[in-house]
């Protein structure tokens, strides 16, 4: 009796001899490479075996690229199917290699025989039945010694005929399915990260590792990948990837999960192909938390690769490139980002976030244009966080200063250095340099068009404002965001109907958008709307946001319910003594009064304190400033804002 290589685990049987592998007793069928792939993982014995020595095991003395390996472990994820609760049977150990994790039991040559003699006289019976039936029963005289010379032979010739089969036919699945996969898949959306375990502490690490790979993958010519605010929606939902990827038009979806224990970060990622909702890609990293920058940079490149993008050596070596060096730095970063994100009054936690990354890693500059970043948000909601807008800009440009200094190729500084200029240097030739500087570096960057599309409003350069405002839509049509800012658009170029039809229908995308609900009632003013206009405006103010009392106050005073007006005004003009507030919005109230003088008084204060809505939506545009647009004191004001009428 000779010694047979076999090894099970759970309900599958490999017999090394016959390269077969079984469930349950019916064949997996796989491809010759892809069966030495878990021989060789099997045979190490739950030990980490690296991507060089398997690669050497599976292909001696060939060269072939590491994506077959990839693609060899996918495949076999997908072969040992394994409950949802359980862990793959092959883990990635990140940036070495692979260990199987089964539990491999090596049968007895006793069980083995056992096993073989039932399966034989399953065959041989079921073959004797078409010519040795006797009175409708199998005639098994003298059938006896035959078995035992013949069962042998029976289970090799039965079961290379059953291996042949299924080859052919899992070859030619295989070459169906993969036929019209040859060319690159153009456009993908990374759903969010879920965070197995729902931790709030640990919510940054899912959120992080999302928007990281969207901005890693977003670099590369020739691929479309969807924004974060278009695939928010699909957070804390269970979701069918095909489904999601459908309605956001794209060819690929990826899904994943982070898990945390301690120390200890275990991510799963898996890449699907919308057409047919297959498989087309899946693996797992494990690793410690200070790992998760690494990890995020191999998840790239190994998703580039089942894309089947062709890279030059630059977007090769942008791919590869880390922002820095320090875990804790990164980290860090992560949490900064994540504040950013959740914009509420902890958005100066979130500065402070960036300031200590810059201090784990002086020479960090995606933190610098965080910092730059906050900064400028922080001077949009100046009331809020009680920074003067001209403390909040300069920090905000030294910053992204410092961040181009470090890394000028940082398209994101380049943004907030246009921010900076626009909206508070007034810098226009300066500001579109900039934006333009960051569409170069990234053309699908989308705050780039969206920015650069307020500065051509604020100069009533409609026209162009238009072209970048539906560039930025259809680079991601599903995001609100910019489905708001073309009604925005319509609503400065005074194309009513356009507006209030945009608005609406970014209304049915998200009930709460607080931006769309304000800029919306102001359209249903034009439009003298005005009981819908005030429903909207509160509105607005309940879903919260920046300070509306300014719109609200206006479109009271242009209802004819000036006492309301009246009473958001006095409440304005008393905070005014205290703290930081618009002048711009009291200046706006007192233009719905037809208080000219003061509403004159209040826009010199603006412009002495630099008040970001002299730019948003802009003193040039701002429709509900026509009643003082003849006035030469209003043309005094342009000038100074360096703007022509």
């Amino acid at each position: 009796m000779s010694i047979r290589e076999l090894f099970e685990f759970d309900p599958y049987r490999l017999d090394a001899a016959e390269r077969l592998l079984l469930r349950d007793g019916v064949p997996v069928p796989l491809e010759p490479k892809v069966f030495e792939t878990l021989l060789v993982l099997i045979r190490h014995g739950g030990r980490l075996v690296t991507k060089d020595q398997l690669m050497k095991e599976v292909w001696p003395d060939t060269f072939v690229e590491e994506s077959n390996l990839v693609r060899h472990i996918s495949i076999l994820r997908k072969a040992l199917s394994r409950g949802n609760e359980e862990p793959p049977y092959i883990e990635t150990v990140s940036k070495l290699g692979y260990r199987f994790v089964g539990h491999v039991r090596a049968p007895t040559v006793e069980q083995t025989e056992v096993i073989l003699q039932s399966a034989t006289v399953s065959v041989v019976v079921e073959d004797e039945e078409s010519s040795s039936r006797t009175n409708g029963r199998v005639d098994t005289t003298n059938k006896q010694q035959e078995f035992s010379s013949i069962k042998r032979r029976w289970l090799a010739g039965g079961l290379t005929l059953a291996i042949a089969a299924a080859g052919v036919t899992a070859a030619a699945v295989y070459f169906r399915l993969f036929a019209s996969r040859t060319q690159a898949i153009d456009s993908v959306a990374i759903l969010p990260f879920v965070n197995v375990g729902a931790s709030p502490e640990t919510e940054y690490l899912s959120e992080g590792l999302t928007e990281s790979l969207t901005n890693s993958l977003s670099q590369l010519p020739g691929l479309k990948v969807m924004s974060r605010n278009s695939v928010l929606r699909y957070k804390e939902t269970v979701t069918d990837a095909q489904q999601a990827g459908s309605t956001l038009g794209v060819r690929a979806v990826l899904t994943g999960k982070v898990i945390q224990r301690g120390n200890d970060l275990i991510v799963s990622a898996e890449l699907v192909d919308v057409r047919d909702n297959s498989h087309l890609w899946g693996d797992l990293y494990d690793g410690k938390v200070s790992d998760l920058q690494a990890v995020q940079m191999e998840l790239a490149r190994d998703i580039s690769q089942q894309l089947r993008l062709k890279l030059s050596n630059e977007a090769q070596q942008r791919l590869a490139k880390s922002a820095t060096q320090n875990s804790e730095a990164y980290e860090l970063y992560l949490k900064g980002r994540y504040a950013v994100n959740h914009l509420t009054r902890q958005q100066q936690s979130g500065l402070g976030y960036f300031e200590q990354a810059v201090e784990k890693d002086p020479g960090y500059a995606l933190a610098y244009a965080g910092m730059a970043e906050s900064y400028v948000l922080m001077a949009d909601l100046g009331a809020t966080f009680k920074l003067p807008p001209k403390d909040a800009y300069t920090r905000a440009k030294a910053a992204a200063l410092r961040a181009v200094e470090i890394d000028d190729t940082l398209a994101e500084a380049h943004v907030s250095l246009g921010r900076v200029a626009f909206n508070y240097e007034w810098d226009w030739a300066g500001a579109e340099r900039e934006f333009k500087r960051a569409i170069a570096l990234k053309p699908d960057f989308v705050p780039a068009h969206h920015w650069y599309s307020h500065v051509l409003i604020s100069q009533g350069r409609f026209d162009e404002s238009l072209a970048e405002s539906l560039h930025a839509l259809a680079l991601d049509p599903l995001d609100v965001a910019m489905n708001f800012h073309l009604g925005f658009h319509y609503w400065n170029s005074r194309q009513y109907d356009q507006a209030s039809a945009q608005l609406e229908k970014t209304l049915t995308m998200d009930p709460n958008h607080h931006e769309t609900h304000g800029i919306l009632s102001l359209v249903y003013v034009q439009q003298r709307r005005y009981r819908e206009a005030i429903a909207e405006q509160q509105k607005s103010m309940e879903l919260g946001g920046w300070d509306k009392r300014g719109f609200l106050g206006y479109v009271y005073a242009v209802s004819g319910r000036r006492a309301e007006a009246q009473k958001l005004l006095a409440q304005l003009l008393v905070e005014a003594r205290s703290k930081p507030v618009s002048a711009y919005n009291i200046a706006r109230i007192y233009t719905g009064l037809g208080e000219k003088e003061q509403a004159f008084s209040w826009l010199e204060r603006a412009i002495a304190e630099r008040d970001s809505n002299l730019t948003m939506p802009g003193l040039k545009p701002d429709v509900q400033l026509d009643t003082l647009r003849s006035e030469p004191r209003f043309q005094e004001l342009l000038r100074r804002m360096r703007l022509s009428q």
